[in-house]
């Protein structure tokens, strides 16, 4: 949207690590003043799940995603392939909370897949069919991945995400605009001796 006039509101910044199958927030700073609540507790707009668990859902079996071949294309520098998607409400777990009421709506999208390699490169999500007595009207994301170097290896992961919210009826948004860096891998290496009696 950027016909739109944003103003910021605040900064946030955290370290992220992607454990049991969700995001694990710790260290979260609003505008470098540390915070002792949980990221989706502080004040303002806030999104989770940017940065593992919208791609491990939308591939997930219980999602019952539904895709469809689009077209070949160029994004970031790569071939990709283009797919459209879908995955009916019964199916979600995309959450969206506005003060003490949330959702679980049906969501569509697209996802572009890197041709050689079959990684991901971007997601746009959109929240399908939302009811009339939510607060918002719109809600929709894209996450782009790209290659990140720790250590001697390259590996796929997201580098920035954009969120908008629109609240119903009115022409006032809410936007996150999200990047990730200073990654660091974590490896562990551990041998058991068993010895005879």
């Amino acid at each position: 949207d950027s016909g739109r006039n944003w103003k910021a509101e605040d900064n946030v910044t955290a370290d992220v690590a992607y454990r049991g199958g969700k995001e694990d927030y710790k260290n979260i700073k609003i505008n470098n003043r540390l915070v002792n609540k949980d990221m989706m507790d502080i004040p303002g707009a806030r999104s989770t799940g940017e940065f593992g668990t919208t791609l491990v859902s939308l591939f997930s079996p219980s999602s019952q995603a539904q895709f469809k071949k689009l077209r070949d294309t160029t994004i970031s520098n790569r071939t990709a392939v283009s797919y459209s998607y879908v995955v009916a409400r019964p199916h979600s777990d995309y959450r969206i909370l506005w003060g003490s009421q949330y959702i679980v709506p049906g969501y569509s999208g697209r996802v572009w897949i890197d041709k050689d390699t079959a990684r991901v490169l971007r997601i746009e999500i959109q929240a399908d069919a939302i009811p009339v007595e939510f607060p918002l009207d719109k809600v929709e994301a894209v996450i782009d991945y790209g290659p990140e170097r720790m250590g001697t290896e390259s590996y796929i992961v997201p580098l920035a995400a954009e969120n908008l919210s629109c609240l119903r009826g009115t022409a006032f948004c809410g936007r996150n605009a999200i990047s990730w860096r200073n990654y660091r891998l974590f490896k562990g290496e551990a041998t058991i001796t068993f010895e005879g009696k």
